[in-house]
């Protein structure tokens, strides 16, 4: 059992665990007060806490036997938040302040803060506002506005397709212009660092990649490498995009789901003379 009372009358309060017929004050990230909301199977507890000068409060993932046993867990840039929610695979949910103060449901996961709305498509008119709580198959459920502008319940479904490359340019049917750039269309949205760096281009049969600048375009999910110079005319090359490449769900890219583990996409094209 969690949640949170006064060590003192009337204030400040403290989170607590009860269990083996103990209650234990969990303390504080330095500050006067915590609050505990929810526990999983573990009697790992999450809620908030305030840091030191009580000016601003964090959510915390306590686990007695971590080091420290009370883990910040940060914010969305924005100086508060509180986590309302814990699964059984230490996945976390709440809310959190964003850098202009908004207030946005997080999923913390991996070690990591992330908003809940930069993981829903970005054309769903939603605004997720706190997620409440999570269960072991990762459904979400919270509140937000929709595209209306009214306040409503969500309940957010995990995404576990794996993204896959379409088309792209070259197709290598047709020998092109050295001035080529190349490119990848992708089945959904994806997260633009991973697949910055995950798209590479070799000349066939070497493992060095050639120097270039790699764009991602969230609008049409289009990647596109610009080779820093012309490639060889009359030399074969080899576009690669690793299974580094990731859709904003986290799953990573798969080229053939019938192979076991993710598959990279790859193609060849040559370079007319």
């Amino acid at each position: 059992m969690t949640g949170y009372a006064a060590p003192s009358v009337p204030y400040p309060y403290h989170a607590f665990l009860y269990t083996g017929g103990v209650m234990r004050d969990l303390g504080t990230l330095g500050g006067s007060e915590s609050w505990a909301f929810d526990i999983n199977e573990a009697d790992k507890v999450v809620g908030s806490a305030s840091l030191s000068g009580d000016s601003e409060n964090h959510a915390f993932l306590y686990d007695a036997s971590a080091t420290p046993r009370m883990r910040d867990l940060g914010t969305l840039g924005g100086s508060h938040s509180m986590a309302f929610g814990i699964n059984d695979s230490e996945q976390v949910v709440g809310s959190a302040a964003t850098s202009d103060d908004s207030i946005h449901a997080f999923l913390y996961s991996g070690g990591k803060m992330r908003d809940l709305n930069s993981l829903i498509p970005a054309n769903s008119g939603w605004e997720l506002v706190s997620a409440e709580a999570i269960n072991d198959k990762g459904h979400i459920v919270g509140y937000g506005a929709n595209k209306d502008s009214v306040g409503r319940a969500f309940l957010l479904t995990p995404d576990k397709t794996a993204p896959k490359v379409t088309s792209t340019v070259p197709t290598g049917t047709t020998p092109v212009a050295p001035t080529i750039n190349v490119r990848a269309f992708f089945s959904e949205d994806m997260q633009s660092a991973s697949v910055k760096g995950a798209f590479k281009l070799f000349k066939k049969g070497s493992t060095t990649p050639l120097a270039a600048d790699v764009y991602y375009d969230p609008a049409t999910d289009k990647a596109t490498l610009e080779p820093e110079n012309n490639l060889r005319r009359g030399v074969t090359y080899k576009a690669v995009v690793s299974t580094q490449a990731k859709d904003l769900a986290g799953n990573q890219l798969d080229q053939d789901p019938t192979l076991d583990g993710p598959q990279q996409m790859k193609w060849f094209f040559t370079v007319r003379r």
